[in-house]
């Protein structure tokens, strides 16, 4: 086995896990520690193994017997139990107790370290009686250099509110039941879903930030809820309460374009004669790139065959092609700076929906509500906020429309939103690019202007509380009757009023109350689809 085999196979021992209750391990007869620092990292040790070996038990955890490996150890990342003095000789112990089972490196061995795992002895006297277990990492807020090590910096202002802005996720998340189906997963559980074994899960978040700037990356990471496969993501719970998943649709192309001040305007990645998964893997891949050269050489690898660089290379001129605008960030790095923007956004729309009473899990751009109504209202109000103060301020919107453009925050100006069903239909303005929507799902048939989906400015929507209907309402309203198959006389029912008001009302005839407004309101949100940006 060569050291990058057992490498990419072992888990490096971190000491970041711990029993919720420090005298958990009283039953395994273990002798006084010599001190206080030695004991912690000898429990710490015991529940990094126990819950490795649980969800693995061919799993092994690899650690340093080199004192200097530990001088650069200390600080930020890394409890102060985790030395020379306190890590080997625990490990050696606990090899000698029979509690693990150890593989020890002879000295002056370089290129691989030693390395335990829990005994089966171990397992067996802890599932007798499972102790509640956290994992407890020393830093929440993460910084990675060129080469993806870890990095030290300097405590500042802003360092403190992110820390403290994770934290305060972390504990509405902690205090939440999360789980699969009727399962529900706790700290340092094993999880194996759809054949794909978690291993030892954390229900915690941690941002990481890249190439030692804080203005690169920040994206969060750690959940299990992200590791599993995404087809099914729809079997977690949130407290007994089944969920679903809503995104941005094409936020870093959103992003890119509202950076450049610019209407990006149908799909960005339908390109004809070309499948839209390759060229939405191709686009992304270009916006992650350091240089053009290595995003065609990547590319090509994704096509494979005969000609891929040649097919490669005509990929990518397309994609230039059609995205001249904002065709200077492909081949730049600036996927990290898009995540960096796209992170803030979640950051921001976590802590609107903490203090709404609403847990959210996120996955990057992507977030996870208990399936009930006032859940999915309060994250697409959420979703929205976010959009409107994060791309917003970027946008380049001609002044000749001030009244029409019906933005975040528009409780329905003289014009209703019109301008958003034209949109859709085809007729495309720089007066509404930065108009943000709620998307529906597609129709089965293609309507009479030859569209399958709809876009609603989002004010018409959840803004929307009496009175006369927007236009946007109206157009939902036709859509989502036909998707569902519904009849005026359903609605009507619904509403509790006469199929003539119900009628009425989706003319734009009679005013709603305030009621009947809640209730369509209601069911146009049950049958969205996600916000985005209007294009």
């Amino acid at each position: 086995m060569t050291s990058w085999e057992k490498d990419y196979r072992d888990h490096p021992l971190s000491c970041h896990w711990r029993p919720v209750t420090p005298d958990a391990y009283l039953a395994l007869g273990l002798p006084p520690a010599k001190s206080k620092a030695a004991a912690s990292a000898r429990v710490q040790i015991i529940t990094e193994a126990y819950v490795v070996g649980r969800a693995d038990v061919d799993s092994w955890i690899s650690y340093s017997r080199r004192q200097a490996f530990y001088a650069d150890r200390t600080g930020r990342y890394w409890p102060t139990t985790y030395t020379y003095s306190t890590v080997v000789p625990a490990v050696d112990q606990l090899a000698a107790s029979g509690l693990l089972d150890h593989q020890k490196m002879p000295p002056g061995h370089r290129g691989e370290q030693s390395r335990f795992k829990a005994s089966g002895a171990l397992i067996a006297l802890l599932n007798q009686a499972p102790v509640a277990i956290i994992h407890d990492p020393r830093e929440v807020v993460i910084l990675r250099g060129k080469d993806g090590n870890l990095v030290d910096y300097d405590e500042t202002d802003r360092s403190a509110r992110l820390r403290r802005n994770v934290q305060e996720i972390n504990e509405a998340i902690l205090s939440t039941a999360i789980g699969i189906k009727d399962r529900t997963i706790r700290e340092g559980d094993p999880v194996a879903v759809g054949g794909v074994c978690i291993g030892a899960t954390s229900n915690q978040l941690h941002r990481v930030f890249n190439r030692g700037s804080f203005t690169k990356g920040g994206r969060f990471y750690g959940p299990w809820w992200q590791n599993i496969p995404s087809e099914l993501r729809s079997n977690i719970m949130i407290n007994g309460t089944q969920t679903v998943e809503m995104d941005y649709p094409r936020l870093h192309p959103t992003l890119m374009y509202a950076e450049a001040g610019k209407a990006m305007h149908g799909d960005p990645y339908d390109l004809l004669e070309w499948p839209r998964e390759l060229v939405k893997r191709a686009f992304n891949t270009l916006v992650n790139a350091d240089t053009r050269q290595a995003a065609i050489r990547s590319i090509a690898n994704e096509i494979g065959g005969t000609g891929a660089f040649s097919k490669a290379h005509g990929l990518v001129d397309e994609i230039e092609a059609k995205h001249k605008p904002v065709a200077d960030m492909f081949g730049s790095g600036a996927g990290l700076s898009l995540m960096r923007r796209d992170s803030d956004m979640t950051e921001r729309l976590l802590l609107r929906l903490q203090k709404r009473g609403v847990v959210a899990l996120p996955i990057h751009d992507s977030y996870i509500v208990p399936n009930r109504t006032a859940d999915r209202g309060e994250l697409m109000e959420a979703m929205a906020e976010a959009l409107h103060n994060f791309v917003g301020d970027k946008l380049n919107i001609s002044v000749a429309y001030p009244e029409s453009l019906p933005q975040y925050g528009d409780r329905g100006g003289r014009h209703g939103g019109d301008l958003v069903p034209r949109l859709v239909d085809g007729v495309h303005s720089e007066a509404v690019v930065g108009c943000i929507v709620v998307f529906f799902p597609e129709l089965h048939k293609r309507d009479l202007f030859g569209s399958t989906s709809l876009a609603v400015s989002f004010s018409n929507i959840l803004r929307w509380r009496g009175g006369l209907a927007p236009a946007g309402v109206q157009k939902a309203l036709r859509h989502e009757m036909k998707r569902r198959g519904l009849r005026h006389a359903d609605m009507a029912r619904r509403c509790q009023i006469s199929q003539r008001q119900f009628g009425d009302i989706l003319r734009g005839r009679l005013r709603a109350g305030r009621g009947t407004a809640t209730q369509i309101r209601v069911f146009l949100i049950d049958g969205a689809k996600t916000v985005g940006m209007a294009t």
